[in-house]
């Protein structure tokens, strides 16, 4: 989950909102807008403050839960977006206007369209109304159909690792270039890094039950903390001097990967017999020659 900024918008996402500004004064900005963000780094209030544009509101007013005759917002149901929720958006664009200002659709994590949902969007984004804007913000670009991302204006933010660092470091929050890689070079993550930090847990594995860990880790964003562990592993590989039984770790990093993809777009996922399968493996497997690097 992100953490909301003290601001209106992060530092890195702010020349990518001063450039839609200059399009709507120009009275040239695009029906289909991508916002094409990474996880970590605030695509939720890109959106937010994208939508505030639009809509001539408060650069810190809560878009998310107000509806109006000019505002809608689509967010996952669930795992995924349905097709009824993308109906509803048809509807919505057509109904008149009640303002002079634009008529907007925003779509949070627009990636988690499903099929049908998809097949549908495709009409309004075809063939939108006078003064309406779709706003999809998603952190997986690649994932959304060919055919959608063929027919949005991708805007992507300045991702400066540097203004990232600075940032946090504003916040009293100082990690090694090695920590800050960990955590996928993600500001917001980073700034929770004890308890997202693959490393961390390290230390708790001998000390702990795994029922224990499981628990900690289903308190917070168990997603991101898979992801940081598979980069806990690539980094150990990249500086590590000795052998490792090579097949024993691929065959961990896929099982890794199935069960990320399981708890992020399965309704039925047990995500803590999940995160215990792949702890308990990590334990078996005896892969402690990533612990200790050099």
């Amino acid at each position: 989950m992100e953490t909301r900024s003290k601001n209106s918008m992060y530092p890195w996402n702010e020349p990518l909102l001063e450039r839609l500004a200059a399009l709507k004064d120009q009275d040239i900005l695009p029906h289909a807008i991508a916002l094409s963000s990474r996880e970590g780094w605030g695509g939720l209030e890109l959106l937010k403050g994208v939508c505030n544009l639009l809509l001539g509101l408060e650069p810190n007013t809560e878009t998310s839960n107000q509806a109006s005759g000019n505002h809608l917002w689509i967010a996952p149901d669930g795992a995924v977006i349905k097709i009824d929720q993308v109906r509803s958006a048809i509807e919505f664009a057509y109904k008149t206007s009640q303002t002079d200002n634009y008529k907007v659709i925003a779509i949070s994590q627009g990636h988690l369209l499903n099929v049908n949902a998809a097949n549908a969007m495709l009409k309004i984004v075809e063939e939108p109304p006078t003064g309406t804007i779709i706003v999809l913000e998603t952190a997986k670009w690649t994932s959304l159909p060919a055919t959608l991302r063929s027919r949005f204006h991708r805007f992507t933010p300045n991702f400066s690792i540097e203004r990232a660092k600075t940032w946090l470091t504003g916040l009293g929050v100082d990690l090694s270039d090695q920590q800050f890689a960990e955590i996928g070079h993600a500001p917001l993550e980073a700034q929770n890094y004890a308890s997202m930090s693959f490393s961390v847990f390290l230390g708790k594995l001998n000390e702990r039950k795994v029922s224990e860990i499981v628990d900690e880790v289903l308190a917070i964003d168990s997603l991101a903390w898979l992801g940081n562990w598979y980069r806990f592993i690539l980094g150990r590989i990249a500086i590590k001097n000795e052998q490792l039984d090579s097949n024993k770790l691929f065959d961990f990093c896929d099982e890794l990967i199935f069960s990320r993809k399981e708890i992020e777009f399965s309704n039925s996922a047990n995500k803590r017999l999940l995160i215990e399968r792949l702890v308990l493996m990590w334990k078996n497997q005896n892969l402690s020659g990533l612990i200790t690097a050099g």
